[in-house]
């Protein structure tokens, strides 16, 4: 009997000193566990700490922003595209003929249409569009400019893409009138309108009915008087 009473206080001493020695361990951790989480709180709590961060956001969108801004600035160089001016525009040629007439004994090949003053707002490094006076549509860089004094407007250039000097292109302009001097590797053409409107000529078909191939140049020689 007395040992059982012994063991039972025994195991009830243990017992209590296993619990007093267990309860400050729990408490020291939940003090810490309290004082993390309060300093968590307390970090994502600064106002000074929020304004850091929206400034850090702010900035960093800026900067993509930017970034964004200057590619696109650089696509935008790479992609220009010289800009080509249509001065000329094909018109029914039967029905213009009944109008205007044509260069005697010449056929024309197209009825045209020019945009008034279009030559004269020219500027060198334009491009424009040639009517379509053979299988290439033709277009043509302008290299000069000229004003002349009576106020007509000649501009000169080469077709692009073109290596031959030979391919040359002038335009003129006056006031009610306008010309055209067009070289291709498909033949040398003439344009040549009154009050807007007129016609492309193969220059071909002039020299054939003008220019009698058969017949030689003459030279007449010139008398000086002189003076006795």
């Amino acid at each position: 009997m007395k040992k059982k009473v012994l063991i039972t206080l025994s195991i009830a001493t243990f017992l209590a000193i296993g619990i007093k020695t267990f309860l400050p361990n729990v408490e020291e951790k939940d003090a810490l566990v309290k004082i993390e989480i309060e300093d968590v709180d307390a970090f994502f709590a600064l106002p000074a700490d929020k304004d850091n961060l929206t400034q850090l956001v702010s900035l960093n969108k800026e900067e993509k922003s930017t970034t964004k801004d200057e590619q696109l600035l650089t696509k935008v160089e790479k992609v220009k595209v010289q800009k080509v001016a249509n001065i000329y525009h094909q018109i029914d040629k039967e029905e213009l003929l009944k109008e205007i007439p044509h260069k005697q004994r010449v056929e024309p090949l197209l009825g045209i249409q020019i945009v008034e003053n279009s030559i004269s707002k020219l500027a060198v490094g334009d491009v424009i569009k040639l009517p379509a006076v053979g299988q290439v549509e033709y277009q043509v860089s302008i290299s000069k400019k000229i004003t002349h004094k009576n106020g007509s407007t000649s501009v000169t250039g080469n077709l692009v893409g073109d290596q031959n000097s030979k391919h040359a292109v002038i335009l003129t302009e006056g006031k009610t009138t306008s010309y055209a001097s067009i070289n291709t590797p498909e033949g040398a053409f003439e344009i040549e309108t009154i009050n807007g409107v007129g016609y492309v000529y193969s220059v071909q078909d002039i020299e054939n009915e003008y220019i009698n191939p058969d017949k030689e140049d003459i030279l007449h020689p010139v008398e000086h008087k002189h003076l006795s």
